[in-house]
């Protein structure tokens, strides 16, 4: 199911309060059509569209005694586990240039494709460090980049 006309995405401010749900209907238009153009650049298919989930805050991901905080990510869909869900921030969506939210909500999507190609990605030894794993991971997702059109490849790739 490549992507050459719009599809249907679903987006989910069950996370927001009053305040940020004022603020990011503002901005829903350009989140939108910066996911439409990451879905439509994909050059294979994938199994579903993830929803995207906007949080009002950044992620921390622990391992270990180590963690780092993220401003978008892909994890378990909270309404469906045997999916991914995109979380990008609101803090995030609200200072970036579309161009950089299309480029990484298709980063999210190149962990996607990791995820699939790579399902037993988890399982990795407790002896390595949090940024070792995160090179190979990064390393295989920039391997799917390949997967996108063109320009948006070469933004994957900045």
């Amino acid at each position: 199911m490549l992507f050459q006309r719009k599809v249907r995405i679903e987006i989910d401010v069950r996370y927001l309060g009053k305040n940020d749900l004022t603020s990011f209907l503002k901005i829903k238009d350009v989140v939108e059509s910066s996911y439409q153009e990451a879905l439509s650049s994909l050059t294979i298919d994938i199994p579903y569209i993830p929803k995207l989930y906007i949080i009002p805050f950044l992620q921390r991901i622990v391992s270990g005694n180590k963690y780092k905080f993220v401003w978008n990510a892909l994890g378990p869909d909270p309404m469906e586990l045997t999916k991914s869900a995109i979380f990008p921030s609101l803090s995030f969506l609200q200072r970036a240039y579309q161009v950089h939210i299309t480029t990484s909500l298709a980063h999210e999507l190149a962990h996607l494709l990791d995820a699939i190609q790579t399902p037993n990605l988890l399982k990795v030894k407790k002896k390595n460090s949090m940024q070792t794993i995160d090179l190979k991971m990064e390393e295989r997702v920039r391997s799917m980049f390949r997967y996108f059109k063109e320009p948006l490849r070469s933004w994957l790739l900045e």
